[in-house]
């Protein structure tokens, strides 16, 4: 799913939202005005794969390392949320 930034034009703060493209959101996640959201159009950098990025290349292997990672984390955190409950 793509991640989309939105604007409220009542309270003025920006907000983020994972959804389909097919849908449009109308209300502020801040103060829930109806509405009052719309989309803010943000820079979207992009990494070719092969290329430098400073002095380190940016390869599939970067990615998959990352995703690795993350996968780690999540387990750590599942596995503190199951002691808590016990």
């Amino acid at each position: 799913m793509p991640l989309y930034e939105y604007g409220c034009s009542k309270c003025l703060q920006n907000f983020e939202s994972r959804h389909s493209y097919k849908i449009t959101l109308t209300a502020c996640d801040a103060c829930g005005s109806q509405g009052t959201v719309s989309k803010v159009i943000s820079s979207v950098n992009y990494l070719k794969k092969n290329k430098t990025h400073g002095d380190k290349k940016v390869v599939g292997q970067e990615v998959q390392k990352a995703i690795e990672e993350a996968a780690v984390g999540l387990k750590e955190q599942q596995e503190n949320l199951h002691k808590k409950r016990k």
